[in-house]
């Protein structure tokens, strides 16, 4: 069939509405003349154009798994604040997670907590259930006995997998409850309960995320378990974030454009059917053990597939993310130790007040507003001053001394008090500490040159 160059632009000029009635009248009137040389009709040329813009239109640019984990993590920042960047990473490989959990042995929780408020935390854990596989918002003051319902209906037959439970400070935190939690994380595992004559079994291998103002209540058990995510008040940058929509429509169109590209990586990848092609046994490093292993694995193996996982190693052998059941006087004695060696001027001595200010300045220690005293049973407060002299004294017997800076003396503490303590959690002789003695010794002199200025005084 004859063709001709000037068919496409004619044809898009006689239609194109930007353009004035006498423009498209015109083009309209060469293209017929043209069509009626060639032999062809309208119909044609509308072929002919369709073909020619179809081959000239560049194919866009396929989205790759790493740059979709890139959105996911830009999507995270313009709405929540934390103060770590690896933050956003081991979330968004969560969210990923849901979309495939039921390739793996494990399902960790996420547990969102922040003791002060619009910090974030209601938001942060919308966008876990805008993102994740089904998510569903169940509310702080469900029962137990619904939440595994609630869990086995979504598995079964709703297709709301992912649970996400808001305030949970006002829960019942008994012995099912925590056998859900505990017994969900991995495959396989269920609630028995008789119902009339009949016993009935209710699945409980789901995804869950909790929102809390403290973690205090979670067993050592739970938080095992889980991946902890403490969100901070940083107001120059958190007055600059976006308002997110508290129900789940209308949602906004970044939000909607990243669910997409979520669904079609978990579709490619065997999503949480049975011909899931995720790598079950992933490298996991040397330095992560027992329920560690079976915490990190879905998420690393994630990693691997999407091009993340040198970063997820990384941030997993980090102390952001490790849970332990250490003791608090430990926790506060390390922070102690931390804080001296960030000391600018006058390393070897600290007033109270500016010891007390810099713990609350560690943003992973729970000195700034999520501590509940060495019970773990007061209700969440920032360390008091009075509070932590007296937990050095009482635990460790170190007492506060009068301390001069500069041309002031105040109530405070020497590096020396706290060597010993430092020596008791394992923590090796500080550098600052010997720095210090050998400057004090070039000072005074050798030994000999010490007892001659003795001798001089004496006489």
């Amino acid at each position: 069939m004859p063709n001709d160059a000037r068919i496409c632009p004619l044809y898009l000029l006689s239609i194109d509405p930007s353009t004035t009635e006498p423009e498209r009248a015109e083009a309209k009137r060469q293209l017929e003349k043209l069509l009626a040389e060639l032999g062809l009709t309208m119909a044609d040329a509308a072929r002919i154009a369709s073909e020619q813009t179809s081959a000239e239109e560049p194919d866009e640019p396929e989205c790759t798994p790493r740059e979709m984990v890139e959105l996911v993590i830009d999507l995270l920042k313009q709405y929540v604040w934390h103060p770590d960047e690896r933050v956003y990473l081991i979330v968004a490989l969560w969210i990923l997670h849901t979309h495939v959990y039921r390739q793996f042995r494990h399902t960790p929780r996420l547990i969102i907590f922040a003791a002060i408020k619009a910090s974030g935390k209601t938001t942060a854990m919308t966008m876990v259930r805008f993102l994740s596989a089904g998510g569903d918002r169940l509310g702080g003051h469900t029962t137990s006995a619904a939440l595994y319902r609630e869990l086995h209906k979504g598995i079964n037959v709703t297709g709301l997998y992912t649970k996400c439970c808001d305030e949970m400070d006002n829960a019942e935190y008994n012995k099912l409850f925590h056998a859900i939690f505990n017994d969900g994380f991995e495959e396989g595992k269920f609630v028995e309960r008789i119902i009339g004559k009949d016993t009935m079994r209710f699945e409980t291998f789901a995804p869950i995320c909790f929102a809390s103002i403290s973690k205090t209540r979670f067993t050592p058990t739970n938080l095992d378990r889980s991946f902890l995510v403490m969100l901070h008040k940083g107001w120059e940058r958190t007055k600059h974030l976006k308002k997110l929509t508290r129900g789940l429509y209308p949602v906004e169109d970044d939000i909607l454009d990243v669910i997409d590209l979520i669904k079609a990586w978990a579709e490619s990848v065997g999503g949480n059917g049975s011909g899931g092609k995720l790598h079950r046994w992933p490298e996991i490093p040397a330095a992560l053990l027992d329920r560690d292993e079976d915490r990190w694995r879905p998420l690393l193996s994630i990693a691997d597939a999407v091009g993340w996982g040198a970063e997820a190693r990384a941030a997993a052998t980090s102390p952001t993310f490790a849970v332990g059941n250490s003791d608090p006087k430990i926790d506060l004695m390390l922070d102690i130790r931390k804080v001296f060696d960030e000391l600018k001027t006058h390393h070897d001595r600290i007033w109270s007040h500016d010891l007390t200010e810099a713990l609350h300045a560690i943003h992973e220690s729970p000195w700034g507003g999520e501590w509940c005293g060495l019970s773990s049973k007061e209700p969440p407060h920032k360390l008091r001053q009075g509070e932590l002299g007296r937990i050095l004294t009482r635990e460790w017997e170190i007492r506060s001394r009068s301390v001069r800076i500069g041309d002031r003396t105040a109530k405070g503490y020497y590096r020396e008090q706290f060597e010993s303590a430092w020596s008791d959690c394992g923590l090796p002789p500080s550098t600052a500490l010997t720095t210090i003695r050998a400057s004090r010794r070039r000072r005074k002199g050798s030994p000999q040159k010490a007892a001659q200025r003795h001798n001089t005084a004496s006489q």
